[in-house]
């Protein structure tokens, strides 16, 4: 009698990928980037201009002029918010394994063994301002893996697992790397 032996991977956990349906990530990561330096600004603005306003007694129109300005930036990034959730689809899921990384989409499914990886780079991507920018209620982060042939694959995946315990990117990248004994390189 044969046994036929399959390879056990021990899901460690699993994070959506996602597709946008009409912006290339590159330029939605620049508006989100954009959005959130904006809106740290206007907080700044706010908090050494406020006072000012209060202490001081400046005409009706400077008031209303900061109140609009101050309206019109948290009304345009509410905006953005919606727009962007419109956009970003879930296609797959990605899971960390203690072997590999297996990236499954639709019915394709591929396995990154670590051995073959030579860099993964995990960079902020969305960031949230008024709450989540995708359905599941996520940041966003841009996984590179650079492989030793020199295939480079990029693709967008979610801050939090989608299996329970939920687990960030980050924190299960970490026990991973103490788990191969930094044989594998993880940029962050």
């Amino acid at each position: 009698m044969f046994f036929i032996h399959y390879p056990v991977y021990y899901n460690m956990s699993s994070f959506s990928i996602y597709k946008s349906s009409k912006y290339s990530f590159k330029e939605i990561g620049k508006l989100s980037k954009l959005h959130y330096y904006l809106l740290i600004i206007l907080w700044i603005i706010t908090g050494v201009l406020a006072p000012l306003f209060l202490d001081y007694k400046f005409s009706d129109i400077a008031h209303y002029i900061f109140l609009l300005t101050f309206l019109l930036v948290f009304t345009s990034m509410a905006f953005y918010t919606q727009h962007i959730k419109k956009n970003i689809e879930i296609i797959g899921d990605l899971k960390v394994t203690k072997s590999c990384l297996i990236k499954s989409i639709g019915g394709l499914v591929k396995r990154y063994y670590y051995d073959d990886i030579e860099t993964i780079k995990v960079d902020k991507h969305l960031r949230s301002v008024f709450g989540p920018l995708n359905n599941d209620g996520t940041e966003t982060y841009r996984l590179k893996i650079s492989h030793k042939n020199g295939n480079v694959e990029i693709f967008i995946v979610s801050s939090q697992s989608c299996s329970k315990p939920e687990v960030n990117l980050l924190t299960s990248f970490t026990t991973l790397e103490k788990l191969r004994n930094g044989n594998l390189r993880i940029i962050r």
